[in-house]
């Protein structure tokens, strides 16, 4: 990102994105999720999340007048949705219909450009600010569609395992999931690797020293879902340090 022209064209693609991450993670709830999936396009809430899919792109992106892009986004959005209905819940069907979406992100971002599309300039010193968003974006995306990936690839093992620990807190692998990927994504964000390192050893101590009463079928569960959650945070920083030019 070298030039002005070329941070506006970046942050156009991250605001579709945090349009979308907003919309599929952040303001549906496992209800609407269920009710989707009983009555497919029959449930209202199928029309109400299709709705918030184009109007989250539609403020995000500033352009009042371009009422066309988020109505594309939104016609493409409740398709992707709908087909996904019909497919298992698992990992694979989870990334295609990620990646289905991101495509059409893409797709139309590159016609935007195209066209000469720009962010409205009287926001663009404050609420356009280029590192800002990339960096919630980042931060959304290893809060939110990580976890859903680590759910999802470790789905196989889990009903092993998940009336084994009782005395645990509920969500609570959960949270420390999610805060850990924060904490590793800070860290590389300021170059601090020896502290991830100090990070991953303090668990894996913690995880350990617990697994005296545990199975090796348990200890190796748990062991990979805190690689997944590492590389994802690790991952997505040093994405975040390359596009920032660090």
């Amino acid at each position: 990102m070298d030039s002005y022209i070329n941070i506006e064209q970046g942050l156009i693609l991250i605001k579709l994105l945090t349009a979308h991450l907003f919309t599929d993670f952040i303001v549906q709830p496992e209800s609407w999720v269920n009710s989707k999936k009983e009555r497919k396009y029959k449930s209202p809430f199928l029309y109400y999340h299709v709705a918030i899919a184009g109007l989250s792109s539609y403020l995000l992106l500033m352009q009042l007048h371009n009422w066309y892009v988020p109505l594309f986004i939104a016609i493409t959005h409740y398709f992707i949705d709908l087909w996904k209905l019909s497919r298992k819940d698992n990992l694979t069907y989870f990334l295609l219909d990620q990646g289905l979406h991101v495509a059409v992100i893409l797709f139309v971002w590159l016609t935007m450009l195209f066209n000469g599309f720009q962010i409205l300039q009287w926001a663009s010193q404050g609420l356009n600010d280029y590192t800002t968003w990339l960096i919630l974006l980042g931060l959304l995306f290893v809060i939110f569609p990580a976890q859903d990936i680590m759910k999802y690839a470790t789905q196989r093992w889990a009903t092993s395992f998940e009336d084994s620990d009782k005395d645990t807190l509920k969500d609570a692998g959960k949270w420390i999931g999610i805060f850990e990927r924060i904490l590793i994504l800070i860290l590389v964000l300021y170059n601090q690797y020896e502290a991830i390192g100090f990070l991953i050893a303090g668990k894996s101590f913690i995880r350990f020293s617990e697994s005296g009463g545990k199975t090796r079928a348990q200890t190796e569960y748990i062991l990979i879902g805190t690689l997944i959650s590492f590389t994802l945070a690790i991952g997505t920083g040093v994405v975040l340090v390359h596009l920032l030019g660090k």
